[in-house]
């Protein structure tokens, strides 16, 4: 069961032997309300600049706490929309990681937006 199991894990990898990985550009923007520079990554699809391609529409995919989503999101994106292999499973999409510099205060809800029912 192992060895099957390992083979599974393996052959994703095997298919990316030589191939030339991205994994998107990291960005600054300052922030004005929360007083500090936020960092976020982006991830354009191959086609995206391919001059052989007119200009697209692709959807965007954004990832919360990018820090630690972003890199392996990207990967499985790339390896679904056919870019690491023969397999296309889904489209190709611009893919946005937002790092998040506090947790807590980047990803509760305030109170004051919430009201039961």
């Amino acid at each position: 069961m192992k060895r099957i199991a390992f083979l599974f894990l393996l052959v994703p990898l095997l298919s990316l032997q030589g191939q030339d990985l991205s994994y998107g550009k990291k960005h600054v923007i300052p922030s004005k309300i929360l007083n500090e520079d936020r960092i976020y990554w982006v991830n354009l699809p191959d086609s995206y600049d391919h001059p052989n391609f007119g200009p697209q529409r692709y959807p965007v995919i954004y990832v919360l706490d990018g820090k630690s989503n972003f890199l392996p999101l990207v990967g499985l994106i790339n390896f679904m929309s056919g870019r690491a292999s023969v397999n296309f499973q889904i489209p190709e999409v611009i893919m946005v990681g937002i790092d998040t510099s506090n947790r807590t205060r980047d990803l509760t809800p305030t109170a004051s937006n919430w009201s039961p029912r």
